[in-house]
């Protein structure tokens, strides 16, 4: 067996799913989902985006919101789905939030990522799933324990959550980089 560990954190994490439904997971030994679910929509399910309660409507304004104003549509999605904190920021800071979360971001590509991650249903996948897989999950996360649950009744490799990080939304990788990366050595670790 190959020693790769595949870990993605949201659109990285769609890639590994999409990875796998391609090719299998010969070629791997781990993988690694970082807040991230197989299916982002809420119709069908209640383990989508937002902890089930983003709507398809909610993901039209979205798409709007790219083409006609990248920043604020970047922020608009960080502080109501990434990090509800952000919500807090003093009105006097909101104008350069939200240039910086639109800086290098192209509204195609943008939309483009939006749309795929909405349309996309990756749960069939989770039963491709023949390796060890570790789910972390901050404390705020963007998707339920819906989506941790249906991934652990569905992989075939073995499945572990860890959740143990206190103050963390879905920008745990920023919030809390040490401690997800010690998860992430015992882990692989545990599974050499």
């Amino acid at each position: 067996m190959s020693e790769i560990t595949a870990i993605g954190h949201s659109m990285g994490a769609a890639t590994i799913f999409s990875y796998v439904n391609q090719f299998g997971c010969s070629k791997l030994k781990r993988i690694v989902s970082v807040d991230m679910t197989p299916y982002m929509r809420n119709t069908v399910w209640e383990g989508g985006i937002g902890q089930g309660k983003w709507t398809d409507e909610d993901f039209m304004q979205d798409l709007d919101r790219i083409f006609d104003d990248i920043d604020n549509a970047n922020w608009h999605i960080s502080k109501e789905l990434m990090n509800p904190a952000l919500a807090k920021t003093p009105d006097a800071f909101v104008g350069f939030m939200q240039a910086t979360f639109g800086i290098g971001c192209n509204p195609l590509t943008m939309a483009a990522f939006w749309y795929s991650l909405f349309r996309t249903d990756q749960r069939p996948v989770m039963d491709k799933i023949t390796v060890p897989f570790l789910y972390i999950m901050p404390e705020c996360p963007l998707y339920s324990m819906v989506t941790a649950n249906y991934i652990k009744e569905h992989v075939k490799g073995g499945f572990e959550l860890d959740n143990q990080f206190p103050g963390t939304t879905h920008t745990i990788l920023m919030e809390s980089p040490h401690a997800v990366a010690e998860s992430i050595k015992r882990f692989m670790l545990k599974y050499k």
